[in-house]
């Protein structure tokens, strides 16, 4: 059962007012988040955090980069919790583990009860998580050869992935009102043709790759109720392609999961993250990847869409209409 009305929701990205700008040298950004965190001012030293990762990445000595990387990873996943952020900490933390994976311990006196229990929670889910290539997890996309395309007639295009995933409202409304066979056709080419990168030729790209990505999905996530591609899970691989890792892991109590509405608690299920770099991304981002996450629970559904992220949700609406203004 479907618990979402639709799958790509406008998303507006709030503009965060900072009274003044952040230091960019990584340690003097760290030193004010340490000072920051420790007058319990969350909220401003998350606005130095994003920043400060960013300059960081730019580091040119690698041993370097690491160091100061792990500790800005670290106190902006405190800064985050103790904003109550909970997915963003999360995920400064998940980084965190990544380029410090010996350390397991901190003093919980110097943290806040939260943030010391997501700590405790992340540290010992080694064996909990699994982190995998995306070919490791679900099958080699590169290796996959699209079966031939059929030809649709074009009264029944509207029942095909294109117009539901890529579709706007504008067009959804043009579709409906589109009743002759002239209408129609015309509707389709016009559709396609706003999304070809190299209009003016005989191929477009943007065609073939949606085409080849749909196939794929079909075959990959789909089951007897859902076609695959038109499943959450498949609709971010259609418009994003291959994640660049893909993590599993049970579902704990701090996670919040966002289901008709409302944030509940569950402790049963599984959540899987797709984690993209920022280089595959269709937006700008300074991070350097982003995360989304797809839940499985009895009661919620297989697989679903967490729209928690705005930057995530704004990418796969920009990569579903990269050409239509």
């Amino acid at each position: 059962m479907r618990m979402l009305p639709s799958f790509i929701t406008a998303v507006a990205l709030a503009a965060v007012n900072v009274a003044a700008e952040p230091a960019l040298d990584p340690a003097a950004a760290l030193a004010q988040m340490k000072s920051l965190v420790a007058a319990g001012r969350f909220d401003e030293a998350v606005r130095v955090a994003n920043p400060a990762v960013d300059a960081a990445e730019r580091m040119a000595d690698a041993t370097t980069r690491g160091q100061a990387l792990a500790a800005l990873h670290f106190y902006a996943a405190v800064a985050n919790s103790g904003s109550r952020n909970a997915d963003d900490a999360r995920e400064h933390l998940e980084e965190f583990f990544r380029l410090s994976p010996k350390v397991r311990k901190i003093d919980p006196a110097r943290f806040e009860p939260a943030f010391v229990a997501l700590f405790n929670d992340l540290s010992g889910a080694d064996e909990r998580t699994t982190a995998n290539s995306f070919a490791d997890a679900y099958s080699r996309f590169d290796a996959f050869v699209a079966p031939p395309q059929r030809e649709i007639p074009a009264g029944t295009w509207g029942q095909v992935p294109a117009l539901e995933i890529l579709g706007t409202l504008r067009e959804k409304q043009g579709w409906e009102n589109a009743s002759l066979q002239s209408e129609r056709v015309a509707f389709i080419n016009d559709f396609w043709l706003r999304r070809d990168p190299t209009p003016g030729t005989e191929r477009n790209e943007f065609l073939e790759t949606f085409e080849t990505r749909v196939a794929f999905a079909d075959r990959v996530f789909g089951s007897p109720m859902v076609r695959g591609s038109l499943t959450d899970r498949g609709k971010v691989f259609v418009l994003l392609g291959e994640p660049a890792y893909v993590r599993r892991r049970p579902l704990t109590r701090y996670d919040n999961v966002v289901t008709h509405g409302r944030v509940i608690t569950m402790i049963n299920g599984h959540i899987e993250k797709w984690g993209y770099l920022r280089e595959q991304l269709p937006i700008s981002y300074s991070r350097p990847h982003v995360m989304l996450s797809f839940v499985t629970q009895d009661g919620i559904g297989d697989g679903i869409l967490q729209l928690n992220h705005a930057v995530a949700l704004n990418a796969l609406k920009v990569a579903a209409n990269p050409n239509v203004k």
